[in-house]
């Protein structure tokens, strides 16, 4: 079911911003993974862009057919034009443009949310880390629909942390984290371990978000 929910249709391409607050919180790694997901379910062109400055361009898990696009390191932090420029450069249209925004500052939340169909904020799983995503998630509602991502990347996560997500003014999901794994995120993993799901509900959520009617008002800019 939730497999069908990433591979529902969609008659015009679609564009979802990840960003995070604070660096070091796996930001990369769930924009990656997550474009991952759905070019190997989807089963159609999926673009990656890095637009997080200097740090080094994500490399998609083996086999991956993504096609992966960075933005100058001098264009950081949110260059929302330059981003548009390189996107309209292409010679092919991407059906979903997945941006790793990076660590954004606080100034440039709302050029993202109004440049995208859907935002994925990822957050650490700490109460601080959450509550502080619960805030800006609740200040971006009105721009485009938001995902929380809370990425277990230090380990604190207890038997509270799945209640303080349910209470989240957006979707939120919890992924844990092997730093161990050049991918960070526990994979390769058997198709049935919980971060497995957990990123399957994330990618649905995505998709189910670019294609309501509310996603309609997001981006007004051309599409990729």
């Amino acid at each position: 079911m939730l497999e069908r929910a990433v591979c529902v249709a969609m008659p015009l391409s679609r564009r979802v911003s990840v960003f995070s607050l604070t660096g070091g919180v796996g930001c990369s790694t769930v924009a990656t993974e997550v474009a991952a997901l759905l070019a190997r379910l989807r089963q159609e062109r999926i673009r990656l862009v890095s637009a997080q400055g200097s740090s080094p361009v994500p490399r998609p898990p083996a086999g991956s057919a993504l096609e992966i696009l960075a933005l100058p390191p001098e264009s950081w932090p949110v260059a929302v034009p330059a981003w548009q420029a390189i996107l309209e450069a292409q010679p092919t249209r991407a059906q979903i443009t997945i941006t790793d925004w990076g660590a954004a500052p606080m100034d440039a939340l709302r050029p993202l949310g109004a440049g995208a169909h859907a935002i994925c904020l990822v957050t650490d799983a700490s109460r601080p880390g959450i509550e502080r995503a619960a805030a800006v998630a609740r200040s971006l509602r009105d721009e485009s629909p938001v995902a929380v991502c809370a990425v277990d990347v230090h380990r604190v996560a207890t038997s509270a942390t799945p209640g303080l997500l349910r209470q989240m003014p957006a979707p939120a999901y919890l992924l844990r984290f092997d730093a161990r794994r050049p991918s960070s995120l526990e994979l390769p993993r058997p198709a049935g371990s919980a971060t497995s799901r957990e990123l399957l509900r994330l990618g649905a959520e995505l998709m189910s978000a670019v294609v309501t009617p509310d996603a309609e008002r997001a981006g007004a800019e051309a599409q990729p």
